[in-house]
């Protein structure tokens, strides 16, 4: 039985991808058959949450709650995955991966916070090649809770929520308490131009 699903990719016109964040699987499924038509393992410790399509390729790339993305090939036989970037490319804690998104078939963003600071996003950029993750955030955020890249536009689309603070007008409460900030939220979608060289 599988449960936990993590996200939707799609490949091509028949084939899609998704995952299992129990099973710690990658499942490549037929949409004309209706079957499962492939299955890589990330091992165990992996905690996925996030995965997109590589495109004009059978790769996708998964993140996970540690800090890690990986690069799983299903044009292999059978399917290799790679971790491309790990928890020790990070100059600092490495964060809690919450998205994955593919530029090309050399880099990606991805968005995510450190551990105990689930209130402080950033998307930042990989190159897929060397591993290398930039220290400079390409957005911050309060939280960040969809990534996607629109290289033809020139645009990567985040989701993210905002907070502010506003404070109650009037005297004291009914129970003799002070007014206090009241925090809201709101939803934006940003659109992000990286630069021309990424």
């Amino acid at each position: 039985m599988v449960a936990g699903l993590k996200g939707v990719a799609f490949l091509d016109d028949d084939e899609m991808v998704t995952s299992s964040s129990t099973e710690n699987e990658v499942y490549l499924i037929s949409k004309g058959g209706r079957k499962i038509v492939g299955k890589a393992s990330l091992g165990k410790g992996k905690r996925i949450e996030s995965l997109c399509a590589v495109p004009g390729t059978k790769r996708v790339l998964v993140a996970d709650g540690d800090g890690t993305v990986c690069d799983v090939d299903f044009a292999k036989d059978p399917p290799t995955v790679n971790c491309v970037a790990t928890s020790e490319h990070f100059e600092g804690p490495p964060p809690r991966l919450t998205s994955v998104a593919a530029w090309d078939e050399s880099s990606c963003f991805v968005a995510g916070a450190v551990k105990d600071e689930k209130y402080k996003c950033s998307v930042r950029h990989v190159d897929l090649k060397s591993a290398h993750i930039s220290e400079a955030t390409v957005l911050d955020a309060t939280m960040i809770r969809a990534l996607l890249a629109e290289k033809d536009k020139g645009r990567l689309l985040v989701g993210v929520v905002q907070n502010f603070e506003s404070t109650r007008p009037g005297g004291d409460d009914e129970d003799g308490s002070d007014d206090k900030a009241l925090e809201a939220k709101h939803t934006d979608l940003v659109a992000l131009y990286p630069d021309s060289d990424v």
